[in-house]
């Protein structure tokens, strides 16, 4: 069997991969490996966009199977057209290897303003003048050894490469792997495809018992995006799927409409192309995004990476009075929306901040809905979350640090506790506009711990319907305003004179309520945050 691959070591590394495991399966088979010369390999002076388009990489073997002059063909898998030529079928797609970039010899972060950056990719340009605008980029042509020895010459201060390439040639060198997350993979990195003649039966069955169902599902996946967008191997474009049980873990990012625009979400492994479609549509700037996102409970420095990171890069943030306003410094270039919800002083309605968020999303905007706390307790998150869904537009919900828990907790009350309490019970302190409201002497009867959110105004109210349902006058209670930030401030009593410290104290909202033999703890513990 004769397999056509490029001359290059890197290739040719490859290629002796699919042999080692071919001759395995089948010992009695002679190989014989055919090297050739791409016409990527021969023109290193043009850009590779201006090259890729048409297959550059394996225009040559792709006319070498078609003519019967080798009978199968290894291709890095990101260097193909999705458009494979007629008669051609991909039989295999081996296991795949890292799919991270690496920027060599350190993090980006460490290059100095100015430094020059060699790179093949307009992708990885795009990436790196987002994440470092006072970096330049130059295109660097040549194989790995040579862009290597480039570097070595002091022609650039860094380069980005494949890590899978490194990796296969045994490269050992000081150098940074980039967060695939943020540097997000070209469509089938890492991956290697065995093409042969799709009449050819015996060799494409032969050929297919070395494909790895796993890497095939993500590869596939990745290249339909990118056919769906209209895109080539060499577009500004990133997409990396992770197949993780029934469900694909899927980032993207996409510079083709001269601004970022990213995706990261699950989809089922059995998407439709619906499922596609909509992630094409949001690359593509034709379909928004709306993320439900948790400011944790005060503090900046207890939100998570997650939401920090969707801040950052938001086309439009929607807050309300209950966020951190300095987490608002992350999103510079963002168009914010103020929706100040505190107590009863809304200056939207709830009607109107379901419309506001349709209406942007709906515009092809990223949104990020920024809520105190998590997006889903007494947060109205799935009252949003529901609108969203119903209009046909994406959501996705971030948690949040929720400060029923993590409040008390720097305040040096536990929740819960062996000697005091098994279970915490988490109240709203006043009930839907035009409801009865909550029910304080039936309230009374639940045991444990009651911590009660947005209850500083019906603190009266509480207290007295606990009293009257049977929990003891004496119970202690603690009241935190401004929690987990420096101003936090914690003044404890009992049940009965609930109102009346609030009022003496001077208290005033946002604040929560804890009430149970918990409190006793924070007299030992003291504050912790």
């Amino acid at each position: 069997m004769k397999i056509g691959t490029r001359e290059s070591e890197l290739a040719m590394k490859q290629t002796q991969i699919f042999a080692d495991a071919f001759t395995v399966k089948h010992p009695d088979i002679i190989l014989d490996i055919v090297p050739m010369r791409s016409s990527g390999d021969i023109d290193l002076k043009s850009s590779l966009d201006k090259l890729q388009g048409f297959g550059a990489f394996v225009r040559e073997l792709d006319a070498a199977l078609l003519n019967g002059s080798i009978d199968v063909a290894v291709n890095s898998m990101k260097d193909m057209p999705v458009d494979i030529p007629d008669g051609l079928c991909v039989a295999a797609v081996l296991k795949r290897a890292d799919v991270r970039d690496v920027c060599i010899p350190c993090p980006l972060e460490r290059l100095k303003s100015g430094a020059v950056v060699g790179t093949s990719s307009i992708r990885r340009s795009a990436i790196v003048k987002e994440i470092r605008p006072d970096l330049r980029t130059e295109v660097i042509r040549g194989n790995v050894r040579t862009r290597l020895s480039k570097f070595d010459e002091g022609i650039y201060d860094a380069v980005i490469l494949a890590k899978a390439g490194l990796d296969r040639l045994g490269v050992e060198r000081e150098m940074a792997v980039l967060d695939p997350k943020v540097f997000v993979p070209a469509p089938a990195q890492g991956a290697i495809a065995i093409v042969c003649r799709a009449d050819d039966a015996e060799t494409k069955k032969k050929v297919s018992e070395l494909n790895d169902p796993v890497t095939r599902a993500e590869v596939d996946l990745e290249r339909k995006i990118m056919k769906a967008m209209g895109a080539g191997c060499s577009s500004p474009i990133g997409v990396s799927a992770r197949l993780v049980n029934d469900m694909f873990d899927l980032s993207a990012v996409s510079f083709e409409t001269g601004k970022k625009i990213s995706f990261r979400g699950r989809i089922p492994a059995d998407y439709s192309d619906r499922d596609v479609g909509r992630i094409v549509d949001k690359l593509q700037g034709k379909r928004g995004h709306v993320y439900l996102v948790g400011a944790g409970p005060g503090d900046i420095g207890l939100m998570t990476v997650r939401g920090l990171e969707l801040l950052r890069s938001a086309e439009v943030v929607v807050y309300d009075a209950l966020a951190d306003n300095s987490l608002l410094n992350n999103c510079p270039d963002a168009e914010l929306v103020n929706v100040g919800k505190r107590s009863r002083n809304h200056i939207k309605t709830q009607d109107e901040i379901n419309q506001i968020l349709v209406d942007y999303a709906r515009r092809g905007k990223t949104v990020v809905r920024l809520k105190g706390g998590d997006p889903f307790l007494f947060g109205r998150g799935a009252e949003e979350a529901a609108v969203l869904r119903d209009a046909g537009l994406d959501v996705t919900v971030v948690p949040g640090v929720s400060s029923s828990i993590a409040v008390p907790e720097v305040s040096g009350i536990p929740v819960t506790h062996r000697d005091h309490a098994s279970c915490v019970t988490i109240m709203t302190g006043h009930g839907k506009a035009g409801s009865d409201g909550i029910d304080w002497v039936s309230a009374a009867t639940i045991p444990g711990t009651l911590v009660i959110l947005m209850g500083m105004d019906n603190a009266g109210q509480i207290s007295g319907g606990l009293i009257k349902g049977g929990k003891s006058a004496d119970t202690p209670v603690a009241v935190i305003t401004d929690g987990a930030r420096p101003e936090q401030r914690t003044e404890t009593s009992v049940l009965k004179d609930l109102a009346k410290m609030i009022a003496e104290k001077g208290l005033k909202a946002p604040g929560i309520i804890v009430i149970g033999d918990v409190v006793k703890e924070r007299k030992r513990l003291g504050e912790l945050l």
